[in-house]
């Protein structure tokens, strides 16, 4: 023990404070680590929810969600421009481009058309990207199935094809080239082409 009265008292006292304050700088400092961490794992759930529900909404089947381009083998040089197009049409879409190019991907059946545009498509969508992903068929389908309802027009029904950002058509020409299938298709097509939005066509 050391007498209150000894000169190296006031000597102890300032240490054992500046030990205190120290720390208590450190609890503070790893209370911010921690308080960081968690505001990063909860940035992190609500992106991931967030992308969760891009995908649901585009239309991408679940099954695909998890694609990429990166996925895309390109082991011949039609498959590596292939991949080259799709690569510049997603880097087109973030820069400013007065009128964006849309996609075609023609080829043999069991090619991987679709594959790459699906890959494309998930990729735009982590990109934040609104994509919307269609069979043609289920296009038809659904411009016809307006026809009976009440609570929703054709026109609402067709907007949701010629409102997002990017539209996917898959398997375009499989269906019968109906004469009405075809007015709304080229009305699709031609209310995007106006509106500067891009479509992705296989």
């Amino acid at each position: 023990s050391l007498d209150m009265q000894d000169p190296r008292a006031d000597a102890l006292q300032a240490l054992d404070v500046a030990c205190n304050c120290e720390q208590s700088k450190l609890a503070q400092e790893q209370a911010k680590r921690e308080i960081d961490a968690l505001k990063r794992q909860e940035t992190a759930r609500l992106q991931a929810e967030a992308l969760k529900e891009r995908l649901h909404n585009s239309g991408l089947p679940e099954a695909w969600h998890d694609r990429a381009l990166s996925q895309w083998q390109y082991n011949s040089a039609p498959r590596l421009y292939a991949r080259e197009q799709a690569i510049a049409f997603g880097a087109e879409l973030v820069l400013p481009c007065k009128k964006p190019r849309s996609l075609y991907i023609a080829g043999d059946i069991g090619t991987g058309k679709t594959f790459l545009a699906s890959c494309l498509a998930a990729d735009l969508i982590r990109r934040k990207v609104q994509v919307k992903w269609c069979n043609v068929g289920d296009v038809l389908r659904t411009i016809r199935s307006s026809f009976d309802r009440k609570d929703v027009t054709e026109e609402d029904t067709i907007r949701q094809f010629t409102a997002p950002r990017v539209l996917v058509l898959d398997d375009l020409g499989k269906e019968r080239p109906t004469e009405w299938a075809v007015e709304q298709l080229f009305s699709i097509i031609n209310t995007r082409y106006d509106a500067k939005r891009p479509i992705i066509v296989t």
